[in-house]
């Protein structure tokens, strides 16, 4: 995903990984986190329902 300012993410369902400069972590339903601005690209793999806010 490009990232040009931040995105908020809360899992809503399912569990996958997130992937950001080499390093894996666990998402967890529920444990909402935010990617900021330092972050241009990360990935997401998984089976997950991840609800994703971006501002405008």
């Amino acid at each position: 995903m490009n990232n040009p300012s931040y995105s908020l993410c809360l899992p809503l369902s399912g569990n996958g990984i997130l992937h950001i400069d080499g390093k894996d972590y666990d998402i967890q339903v529920g444990i909402g986190f935010i990617i900021t601005s330092h972050t241009k690209r990360y990935s997401i793999q998984g089976n997950i329902d991840l609800l994703v806010s971006v501002p405008k």
